[in-house]
């Protein structure tokens, strides 16, 4: 079965000039995302969508020429299973108008990447485009291959951001009508997280940096399943705290009345963390990518590491750097799971993907 959804006409959007005090320039600026939105989609293993990778590229922009984007996804999830330069005119069931070169678009699988895969799409025009302007970049099917806790597909989920293969590929880029690179800083790569929370305590962190860092829009998705307060631990006090907001590199603790999925955008992946530790307990995040705990922590600055399992609504598994391998059943920090470190002394937790 097939819910292809494709924007098959002339898909134009003119966006506002940001106005500047006196004759400060407006910043330039470029969003990417999948259209529809991932995590409206709900699919059966052997369902397939055709979802589009979306730049909208402002007025300040000089237009847009040429794309390179990576898709990360999970292949035990889902696979992508065909891509397409998207049509800008048709006539009956024929495209007449492309919005790129045809003969130059590619989309190609590769293995790496944090999920296991990546597909890599590569567009261009002879003249490109310009802006203000909202431009489909590729046409993607997704397939769902396995079962897993990916409630509404969340996958492919990243793009990718750095070099995997030389000379360039896996470091998604735009380039303008001049073929200058874009400005990485002026380019928002819409990234969706999804995670299965439990009824009961949660604890999480946020492994994007949120577009709205209140705590009603962070949980949005599971905002009517939140009971009572959110809380992070203060290390120095010892003490927990309500709070309003939420940000990466803390941990939260959030009780939800039933099992949920918890889905929130973000536009830059936490993927550098500097935290400070204190003495004892410390509730900290973690970061985009999976980390191993031995990379992490040290036999000279920490005792220990531990995990609340929300299915069982008990601490777990716990890592001790001195224990031998086989009585560490805590091995990885998880992106959107929160996790307590107990620190011998004060010091600097500086952890980087």
């Amino acid at each position: 079965m097939n819910k292809a959804i494709y924007r098959t006409g002339i898909v134009l959007a003119v966006f506002a000039v940001l106005v500047g005090i006196a004759t400060t320039p407006a910043l330039a600026h470029v969003d990417v995302y999948f259209s529809p939105d991932l995590s409206t989609l709900d699919l059966a293993v052997g369902e397939n969508v055709t979802v589009q990778v979306i730049a909208d590229v402002d007025a300040n922009e000089n237009g847009i020429k040429v794309a390179q984007v990576g898709v990360d996804f999970n292949p035990n999830v889902v696979n992508i299973t065909d891509t397409e330069c998207p049509c800008k005119l048709k006539y009956g069931p024929y495209c007449v108008e492309w919005w790129w070169n045809k003969d130059d678009f590619s989309g190609v699988n590769y293995p790496g990447g944090p999920y296991g895969r990546f597909e890599w799409l590569f567009t261009s025009d002879n003249v490109g485009h310009d802006a203000p302007i909202t431009v489909p970049l590729a046409n993607l099917t997704i397939e769902r291959v396995g079962p897993g806790e990916i409630l509404l597909d969340i996958s492919p989920r990243e793009f990718s951001q750095e070099i995997r293969y030389a000379p360039s590929c896996g470091l998604s880029s735009l380039f303008d009508k001049n073929n200058d690179k874009i400005s990485p800083g002026n380019i928002s790569w819409h990234d969706t997280f999804e995670r299965k929370l439990y009824a009961g305590w949660n604890l999480i962190s946020l492994p994007f940096v949120p577009e709205d860092n209140s705590t009603s829009s962070v949980l949005a998705s599971v905002w009517d399943n939140v009971s009572g307060s959110v809380y992070k631990y203060n290390a120095a006090t010892k003490q927990f705290e309500s709070v309003t907001t939420m940000d990466p590199g803390v941990g939260y603790f959030v009780y939800l009345t039933s099992d949920d999925y918890w889905v929130y955008n973000g536009t830059e992946k936490y993927d550098e963390m500097s935290v400070w530790l204190e003495p004892g307990l410390n509730m900290i995040g973690a970061l985009c990518w999976p980390k191993n705990v031995s990379d992490i922590l040290t036999a000279e600055k920490h005792w220990y590491a531990t995990i609340f399992d929300a299915s069982e609504q008990k601490y777990t598994d716990t890592f001790n750097p001195i224990a031998p391998d086989v009585f560490n059943r805590l091995t990885t920090m998880e992106p959107g799971a929160g996790y307590f470190i107990s620190a011998k002394h004060g010091c600097w937790l500086n952890v980087s993907c």
